[in-house]
């Protein structure tokens, strides 16, 4: 797991995705 994980959009995102 990266610090940035993208959502299910493709998105970056900070903060882990439930």
């Amino acid at each position: 797991d990266d610090g940035l994980l993208h959502t299910t959009c493709g998105s970056p995102n900070y903060v882990a995705p439930e």
